[in-house]
């Protein structure tokens, strides 16, 4: 029994460090996982309710995720990795925004749905718009709270108009 857990313990020592946030995350019923311990208990509700708000009116799947390393990992490939493992149950699209604090990067993952609804071109900036200020101070509740609220804006005019936001809608409302 000693050898079999031994080898147990050995063989999960091996599985590579990303397992572990997939895992962790997923057990995270509204998509927000602070692996790196950025918010209080009060912040970390407050997120979690405007995530919560806007997966259930847009019917999509959104997560934010904090990681102290992606572990050499690119960001992009790690924060793309999980919305193709683990965050895909959104309806009408899936997003995952990833905060590593290593190499303090970050990075916005959409599936084909949701890119339909936010593009790269223009619908990603004008979240940066939202979000980073806060971010750039390290306020990390206010800046995912602003994520949370620009994806909500630009998912209820896809819902009005049938397209996703303009540079010049953008721009003009702002």
């Amino acid at each position: 029994i000693v050898h079999l857990f031994l080898a147990m313990m050995m063989t999960l020592s091996l599985i590579p460090s990303f397992s572990s946030p997939v895992i962790a995350a997923a057990s995270d019923v509204l998509g927000l996982h602070d692996g790196a311990k950025l918010l209080q208990t009060s912040e970390r509700t407050a997120v979690m309710k405007e995530l919560q708000d806007v997966e259930k009116r847009y019917g999509v799947g959104m997560a934010i995720i904090t990681v102290p390393s992606t572990n050499k990992m690119k960001i992009g490939d790690y924060a793309n990795k999980l919305l193709d493992s683990t965050f895909k149950d959104g309806k009408k699209g899936n997003m995952v925004l990833v905060l590593a604090m290593d190499t303090r990067d970050y990075y916005i993952a959409t599936d084909k749905a949701m890119k339909e609804r936010i593009t790269d071109a223009k619908g990603i900036p004008a979240l940066e718009e939202k979000f980073l200020p806060a971010l750039k101070k390290s306020d990390y509740a206010g800046a995912f709270t602003a994520y949370a609220r620009g994806v909500g804006e630009q998912l209820a005019y896809y819902e009005e108009n049938g397209k996703a936001l303009s540079a010049l809608q953008m721009y003009c409302s702002g």
